[in-house]
């Protein structure tokens, strides 16, 4: 491709309309749509489909206008993360945290920091309980009093927690497609639940720092996750995606209140205690 043919090309990319083709492109029966973000199909005057980047113009290869586009990774904005998550929390109960592989206390003060963040940010919380509690136990008390008022709570015997109906309800009432997945165990319940979620269409972030079992190495668990499509996380990534900015005056203004009675609600993740020989497989 010579430098007048490659320029031709940059001025037809340039005239690519929000749907349709340039102008002078004979159209065929089926015209594709064509929409601008990090890949871009262009249709030159000569029937050759090109991918438009920010920094370059290459030749595909020669295809018809009827083409289907490129498509295009997803980049969430400012704070929209916060208007589309949900935080689940499996089975955080006595008998599995004291069977967890490595020191629990840190893995704990950073579900402590989840709910915090959910309070300030007004994240919904669904939390579950493996029945028998009688024998399993509830959540811990410190973790109780750091929910947020309207934390929905329910007791399982499925693994995975969209096999109860009341669970999987409760998601669909919510209105939110992320879930934000914290709890125990990594290669039981977090995983089940994990493939489950996946399966009904919402998308997954995966707190690794926030997940642990009586497994010592769970990582085969976390690698079948993330190749199903969960998004691996920290709970340190996640604050900073919900909160977008250090710039407090464009949080909004329920946060900022919020934050006034309750400055304990967003401590820096920085400050956490490093897990150590933990089950969460962060290391």
């Amino acid at each position: 491709m010579d430098l007048q043919e490659l320029a031709g090309l940059r001025r037809a990319y340039r005239q690519v309309p929000e749907n349709g083709v340039p102008r002078g492109t004979r159209r065929r029966r089926s015209t594709p749509t064509y929409r601008r973000g990090y890949a871009v199909v262009v249709v030159s005057r000569r029937g050759r489909r090109v991918l438009a980047q920010t920094r370059e113009v290459r030749l595909v290869r020669t295809l018809t206008c009827a083409t289907r586009p490129v498509p295009m990774a997803a980049n969430p904005g400012p704070l929209d993360l916060a208007l589309d998550a949900l935080v689940l929390l499996v089975d955080v109960q006595p008998a599995f945290i004291e069977c967890m592989h490595g020191d629990p206390e840190p893995v704990i003060v950073r579900l402590e920091r989840l709910l915090g963040l959910a309070r300030l940010a007004d994240l919904p919380v669904i939390t579950t309980l493996e029945r028998p509690t009688s024998t399993k136990g509830s959540v811990p008390e410190r973790l109780q009093v750091a929910m947020p008022e309207g934390t929905l709570r329910f007791e399982k015997s499925t693994f995975d927690c969209t096999g109860e109906p009341a669970i999987r309800a409760a998601l669909a009432s919510s209105g939110r497609r992320t879930v934000v997945v914290a709890g125990a165990e990594t290669d039981v319940c977090i995983l089940q639940s994990v493939l489950g979620l996946l399966a009904a269409g919402y998308e997954v972030r995966l707190l690794e720092d926030c997940v642990f079992s009586s497994e010592v190495d769970p990582r085969a668990a976390l690698r079948r996750m993330e190749r199903a499509g969960a998004l691996p996380c920290t709970f340190k990534t996640f604050a900073y995606e919900v909160t977008a900015t250090v710039d407090r005056t464009r949080w909004p203004k329920a946060w900022l209140q919020r934050l006034a009675r309750d400055p304990d609600l967003w401590l820096p993740p920085e400050d956490l205690p490093p897990l150590g020989g933990s089950s969460s497989g962060v290391t």
